[in-house]
């Protein structure tokens, strides 16, 4: 009997129905997410996500939409042969506003070598035997200071620039004051120039906002507020934000383009579902809360089972019987619950 009580607690011990609820229940919140187009690296995303104790945003391709952009040019009029050499070097890159040039001067075949893109400045080729770049005015070599502009060099000669006026995703205001209200510090750090902070500035807080920002500048700033003691949450478009992404402790790139892997990213999101950021952060919260009642079920019954194993009151067949029909529950439990929370949310079936 006493060899028998003693394997019976042995079984009942056993901690695989704890050990399933994280992977298994984690794993459906992260499906249901993906279905919605919001695509998490990995479960432990998803824990990182309720320490985070300041946010910051990128602007361009982050609160801003590129597919909507209007492009309009200022400088000498580019040629036909000009315009196709420029689209070509802008059709290597993967850079908001390089998929913007293409769409406005159209597709180009074109033989391109000595392909180089610098982040954050630009990028230069020889397009049909012809040096082309393309970038910020420094890059290009123009005497003036650079925002929401792509300058463009030919053959050594400054050509002018095109000016990028984006237009501003849905709903990013309701994103940047649920932050707020959850009581993160919120800040935007951004490439370009001053020409929006006035309209910005309601919403960030004039010191809370930093334009003409390099790559290297965005990374420095992640780190200074990690040193303070922040968990930063860092938003960008995961091409001239990827070290500052990386850097973070949560990184999520924004992106119109998801089938565009962001290997510095933490999470990827559908440009189009920005303003539903809020909701799937609260779904993700609530699923941790289904973490532990899924421990407390699971609590529940070692605590009963033990209580007849020691007693003897409990067979080892019975146990054995019952350990694998409590770690289905808490999968079932776990998988039902964050499914049941995606119903309720409007999340599931996927939108």
């Amino acid at each position: 009997a006493a060899i028998d009580a003693f394997t019976a607690v042995l079984i009942i011990a056993c901690p695989c129905a704890v050990a399933l609820a994280i992977p298994f229940t984690f794993g459906n919140a992260v499906r249901i997410l993906g279905r919605n187009r919001f695509y998490l690296k990995d479960t432990t995303v998803i824990e990182r996500l309720q320490q985070v104790t300041a946010v910051v945003f990128d602007k361009t391709g982050t609160l801003t939409t590129t597919r909507k952009a209007r492009l309009r040019y200022d400088g000498t009029p580019l040629t036909a042969d000009e315009q196709h050499r420029v689209a070509a070097l802008a059709a290597q890159s993967a850079h908001p506003m390089s998929r913007q040039l293409v769409r406005a001067l159209g597709q180009a075949e074109a033989r391109v070598e000595d392909f180089r893109e610098v982040q954050g400045q630009g990028l230069e080729a020889r397009v049909d035997g012809v040096p082309v770049r393309v970038g910020s005015a420094a890059f290009v070599g123009a005497s003036a200071k650079s925002g929401s502009e792509v300058w463009v060099q030919i053959d050594g000669a400054v050509k002018g620039r095109f000016v990028l006026e984006s237009e501003w995703r849905p709903g990013f205001e309701r994103v940047v004051q649920y932050f707020r209200d959850q009581g993160k510090e919120v800040w935007l750090l951004s490439g370009d120039n001053e020409r929006e902070a006035a309209a910005l500035a309601p919403l960030f807080g004039e010191s809370h906002m930093a334009f003409r920002q390099k790559p290297e500048d965005k990374l420095a700033f992640i780190r200074q507020l990690q040193e303070q003691g922040h968990r930063v949450l860092m938003l960008g478009d995961g091409l001239n934000d990827a070290g500052a992404l990386r850097q973070a402790d949560v990184g999520i790139a924004v992106t119109e383009d998801i089938t565009h892997f962001t290997p510095a990213s933490d999470a990827i999101l559908d440009g189009t579902r920005l303003a539903d950021l809020p909701r799937f952060l609260a779904y993700a919260r609530k699923s941790v809360r289904s973490v532990f009642q899924a421990y407390g079920l699971a609590a529940v019954y070692n605590v009963i089972g033990q209580s007849y194993a020691v007693q003897a009151l409990l067979s080892p067949v019975i146990a054995a019987v019952l350990m694998p029909a409590s770690s289905v529950t808490i999968v079932a439990f776990g998988v039902g619950v964050t499914t049941l929370l995606g119903w309720r949310m409007g999340l599931w079936p996927s939108e």
